[in-house]
């Protein structure tokens, strides 16, 4: 991620859907000053209790990306698997809107997305995934515009079976580019995967978006 902005530590990070702190915690072993956000209480205790010492240096808070809590900047924002779960269209402009008040002069955005193109192209109504020693099984539906994916996951793990529901807006990366660019970043540019590998719309499973603010 520091290598795709072209950054290093010291370097000020909010990680806004943190969940249990993978990226958060190696960023914070790197140097990095980081600050991680999120809706679930049970996640940022989680996080705290794996990351031990690192843990400890990460600033955590509670809350939702409706109403951001932060009135400093950062040099970079990232939503990495957290963007586009609002319910009403117009609610992600204004999230991408308020990120941008908080990234400094220069500053990055950095999301990952499932590539829409890719998902429209290939839909699989069921599917069964394995995420460190988890077993995800999913149930997916798309609307007819192919914009809304909504799912039923049924996670299979050590603690036993657990069941929840997600519906997300999905993305292109031209539509990805236009919302970052209508917030008021440039120089937008999209990849594969974290590596920087090139974003090839027809074949890439998620894209990467780097944007960043002007000087």
């Amino acid at each position: 991620m520091l290598h795709l902005v072209g950054r290093s530590p010291p370097v000020s990070i909010l990680d806004l859907g943190c969940g249990h702190g993978r990226y958060a915690g190696p960023l914070a072993k790197l140097g990095a000053e980081v600050v991680a956000m999120d809706a679930s209480l049970v996640l940022l205790h989680r996080a705290l209790n794996q990351l031990g010492d690192v843990g400890r240096r990460i600033r955590w808070v509670q809350g939702e990306m409706s109403a951001l809590p932060f009135c400093g900047l950062f040099d970079i924002v990232i939503l990495l698997s957290a963007f586009g779960y609002f319910n009403n269209e117009g609610d992600d402009e204004q999230l991408l809107t308020s990120v941008f008040e908080i990234t400094a002069t220069s500053g990055h955005i950095l999301l990952t997305n499932p590539n829409a193109a890719l998902i429209r192209a290939e839909f699989q109504p069921q599917r069964e995934e394995r995420r460190e020693g988890r077993v995800v099984s999913i149930r997916s539906r798309l609307d007819e515009a192919g914009q809304w994916l909504e799912d039923d996951l049924v996670i299979t793990d050590d603690l036993g079976e657990h069941q929840y529901q997600r519906r997300q807006r999905l993305y292109t990366a031209s539509e990805l580019t236009q919302l970052l660019e209508c917030t008021g970043y440039v120089s937008v540019a999209h990849f594969a995967d974290l590596d920087g590998a090139p974003f090839i719309e027809s074949s890439a499973s998620h894209i990467v978006t780097v944007g960043q603010r002007a000087a």
